[in-house]
């Protein structure tokens, strides 16, 4: 392996068959792999929730000849996607600790792009006699595909499933790293946890329990 300036070049050299050399045959494959490094960044999140979804994603095509149906056709595509809901370091925190209650309006929740499993990624076309040009179709809603996921995940409703779970696992993360400071800081315990996000109007009711470990 050589590696020089963000490049690695690896040369990879398979033995020849111990058989075949007996033989006075072999076969030799070399495997030659290059990888540029485009792009490094610093990302300061922390991802609270990690939802795996079966996504089913279904268009209809209808071709109508005088206002009457001739043909049509369903497209599906089904995939197993992955969306990690998390919190960006960078942006707004805030932190009051008042008599054993610490309060915390954490960030808005984000989501990373959709990781789609397209080993696992099946079409399918329902309908239609090619009148439609239903396998180019395909092709579209393929591409398509993405930007409809991407945009789902950001959704209210895909937030909404989630949010609770997000609140447990950062009240998890502050009670595990950030309690501990407070104790240098004040010697009167940490209670409870309770965990605002800002798009949200008020904190909820119930907090974080540091005795049960549960909402």
């Amino acid at each position: 392996m050589l590696i020089a300036a963000g490049m690695i070049f690896t040369i990879m050299k398979n033995k020849p068959d111990k058989a075949k050399s007996e033989n006075l045959t072999s076969t030799e494959i070399d495997n030659y792999f290059n990888s540029y490094v485009e792009k490094r960044k610093i990302v300061q999140q922390l991802v609270l929730v990690e939802q795996r979804v079966n996504e089913i994603e279904v268009r209809e095509y209808s071709f109508k000849l005088k206002n009457k149906s001739v043909s049509n056709a369903v497209l599906e595509i089904r995939a197993p996607v992955t969306y990690n809901y998390y919190l960006d370091f960078k942006d707004d925190w805030s932190f009051l600790f008042v008599n054993g209650v610490l309060r915390i309006v954490a960030p808005e929740i984000k989501v990373k792009e959709p990781a789609i499993d397209t080993r696992a990624m099946k079409t399918n076309i329902m309908g239609g006699y090619m009148i439609l040009d239903e396998a180019g179709k395909m092709e579209e809603f393929k591409t398509e595909f993405y930007d409809i996921l991407k945009t789902r995940a950001a959704s209210p409703d895909y937030i909404a499933n989630i949010v609770e779970d997000a609140r447990l696992s950062l009240a998890i993360f502050i009670d595990t790293w950030v309690k501990s400071e407070l104790r240098g800081l004040n010697s009167q315990p940490v209670n409870s946890i309770l965990i605002k996000f800002k798009n949200e109007e008020k904190f909820p009711l119930l907090g974080f329990s540091v005795a049960t470990g549960k909402l």
